[in-house]
């Protein structure tokens, strides 16, 4: 407003001097450019730090680094939040489909680390759909636990494999070790987090090109909690 204030003040002196001389500086400056865009570069700047900022949020929220210890939490709170890390995997070839039990109890847990199995669990999965796939998230209590599945329409897993895939460093071709944590330390780390948690991990397949579920059971209290309570 200033700016235009002035090109008015200017322009209605009349003076040809001063006109050439406003001409010359806005040219020289690319004023008529800096005015048209400087808007919109202003936009997605505000536009850049809301997607930074809501990036932060999702990261503090996926890896509790405000409090890494041991304390209650929802399990589909920390499902969701690493969909959103996970987002770049996902997104383009897997439809999402949610069935969340309602009114789920909290469970005792190191949540960061709960987080990071489910993080292999969903880069796993949309690393078995080689084209667009769908993937099922499932939850539900069981007596004192709360179940998670994660299922997928991948590749699957053969029958000789499906017992094997938990154990470290165990490998079967490069499509497989792709699939399962690289050189194979994926899912052997994701099931001693949920074992310390009193939990269990475990996978069901129909077979290759029948897709897989992982399954987790974590108690919504472990044994050694209950006996401090």
């Amino acid at each position: 407003k200033l700016t235009e204030f002035y090109e008015k003040v200017v322009n209605k002196t009349g003076n040809d001097a001063f006109l050439a001389m406003q001409r010359d500086m806005q040219l020289r400056l690319q004023f008529g450019f800096v005015r048209q865009d400087l808007p919109d570069l202003l936009n997605e700047s505000i536009d850049g730090i809301d997607r930074v900022s809501e990036i932060v949020k999702n990261l503090k929220a996926f890896s509790h680094v405000d409090n890494a210890q041991w304390q209650y939490a929802n399990l589909v709170e920390g499902l969701e939040n690493t969909l959103k890390i996970a987002a770049n995997q996902l997104k383009y070839k897997v439809e999402i489909h949610r069935d969340y039990a309602a009114d789920l109890p909290e469970v005792y847990c190191q949540p960061n680390q709960i987080n990071q199995v489910f993080l292999n669990l969903l880069v796993n999965a949309a690393q078995a759909m080689d084209h667009k796939g769908h993937l099922f998230l499932r939850t539900w209590q069981l007596e004192q636990s709360v179940c998670i599945e994660v299922r997928d329409t991948g590749q699957g897993i053969a029958p000789e494999h499906i017992d094997r895939i938990f154990e470290r460093f165990y490998q079967v071709d490069s499509a497989t070790t792709r699939r399962f944590g690289g050189v194979g330390i994926g899912l052997a780390l994701a099931q001693s987090v949920v074992v310390a948690h009193g939990g269990r991990l475990w996978a069901e397949s129909l077979g290759p090109g029948q897709g897989s579920s992982f399954f987790i059971a974590l108690p919504s209290r472990p044994t050694w909690r209950l006996a401090q309570e």
